[in-house]
């Protein structure tokens, strides 16, 4: 649910589940150009899966196809081909040699009714709604003869991965991290899409169909088959990462210092400290902090500004201040079958904000490290490689969350397993080793959630 691609509908047509562009921007037809075919007892040599890199293209299509036609209804007609009228809906109408500008005012004001509501937005991260992505086909109604238009939704579920919703058990970071980078990451490129139906298949073949040439492509039905795709998603869990040092969460303790102090310094000193609008032009509310904008400490009214909360650079600070705050999908409730409508209508109620203060309790940290006569304070430079004492598992889960978050870039790039390399400990895991005890080796093997669907492709 994270990654989300997502097309506007408002409340009326939210509740038709036909937003009215919709209806005259996609028309094609899976009939009278071969129709789909089930087969059975195929050979597996003859078959090619629908790959995560394939069904992406296709979102992307769908995406762009939609983006076009507001444009030439809204901006411009050259995003229909010259001499054709703006409600013909036929696919070939429309002119692909046009570029999306996504960031000209014009197109961006007139795309704006793509992008996630602000309210539901995570992280501020303005995202098209993947939940209104639809494939539009035509089909003969057997009763009347006449051709009926049929809505599909194209996006994956991808909480599909979330197998167990009870809020007793605790979290599955691995299933988590599936649902993050399953469908996105390219390691998983040529891995089956899963949490896509046979409707979505349809729509899929039929694009691919169009896209092919009108090639005769015979779709499979098929599930899982080890001998012919990775049956399970596998991996051995890098817990190295688990271990905090003292100097890692005193720089986690410094970003959220230094955060907090940018904040201040935005609302009483200069608007630098804050980015106040998007790369779309957007006015961002709350603004985003500026880390580009260098603090001078020494500065009077830089200090005038921190006096009620003692701040210095080193971290000797009051500790009540450096509180934590950040977001997280509750995935469990959304994936819980009962909430299937209401991730469709508003998914606001899945992002949990939490506020926490991680400064350590001091007390438990100098009983670790205290040497006698010597004085020691948590800022200061000695035992930086030590593993950090005195803080709990909530605040650990909140630096592993921070250590996500900006390493985000650097887990797009990776070439190996994501889900391997960035698991979250659970309470437990956490636990043990603090207590000392030998840290082996997590092995994950989770099994592929849905079926599968095959097709040919003959010329």
């Amino acid at each position: 649910m994270q990654s989300f691609l997502y097309i506007w509908v408002s409340s009326m047509q939210r509740a038709l589940a036909i937003p009215y562009f919709l209806l005259i921007l996609i028309k094609t037809s899976c009939l009278g150009q071969g129709s789909v075919e089930y087969l059975s007892g195929y050979s597996s040599t003859q078959a090619k899966v629908i790959t995560n890199a394939e069904y992406r293209e296709f979102i992307t299509w769908v995406r762009d196809s939609i983006a076009r036609r507001i444009l030439a209804e809204e901006v411009s007609i050259r995003f229909v081909k010259a001499g054709q009228q703006i409600p013909n809906t036929e696919l070939e109408k429309l002119n692909w040699k046009v570029p999306i500008k996504w960031n000209v005012d014009a197109q961006r004001q007139a795309l704006d009714q793509m992008f996630i509501s602000e309210h539901e937005r995570f992280y501020q991260r303005k995202r098209i709604d993947a939940h209104k992505l639809y494939w539009v086909q035509s089909n003969p109604c057997e009763s009347t003869g006449q051709r009926e238009k049929e809505y599909i939704a194209v996006y994956p579920d991808t909480l599909c991965w979330i197998t167990d919703t009870s809020q007793s058990n605790h979290i599955n970071y691995v299933q988590e991290n599936l649902v993050k980078y399953y469908f996105w990451h390219r390691y998983f490129d040529n891995y089956p899409v899963q949490g896509i139906s046979q409707e979505q298949a349809q729509a899929f073949i039929c694009w691919k169909r169009k896209r092919e040439g009108n090639k005769t492509i015979k779709m499979l039905d098929g599930e899982n088959n080890a001998a012919t795709i990775k049956d399970h998603v596998k991996g051995s869990v890098d817990t190295g990462f688990w271990k905090i040092s003292n100097a890692e969460y005193k720089a986690f303790c410094s970003w959220v210092r230094d955060s907090l102090a940018r904040r201040i310094l935005g609302d009483n000193l200069s608007e630098d400290y804050l980015i106040m609008q998007d790369k779309f032009g957007d006015e961002i509310d709350p603004p985003k902090l500026n880390w580009k904008k260098k603090i001078d400490w020494s500065d009077e009214e830089t200090r005038r500004c921190f006096q009620q909360y003692n701040f210095q650079q080193s971290l000797k600070v009051i500790s009540k201040y450096l509180n934590f705050e950040y977001c997280w999908l509750d995935m469990r409730s959304a994936a819980h079958p009962t909430n299937k409508e209401q991730r469709h209508k508003d998914r606001s109620v899945f992002i949990i904000k939490d506020l926490l203060a991680i400064y350590p309790d001091t007390i438990q940290w100098l009983k670790e490290y205290n040497v006698a006569g010597e004085t020691m304070r948590f800022w200061d430079g000695k035992h930086n490689t030590n593993v950090i004492a005195g803080i709990t598992y909530p605040q650990a889960r909140a630096f592993y969350i921070w250590k996500l978050l900006r390493e985000g870039q650097k887990i797009k790039r990776l070439k190996t397993n994501p889900i391997a390399y960035f698991v979250i400990p659970s309470k437990e895991q956490w636990q043990e080793m603090n207590d000392g005890a030998d840290q082996k080796a997590v092995i994950f093997r989770e099994p592929i959630p849905r079926k599968v669907y095959y097709y040919t492709l003959n010329p």
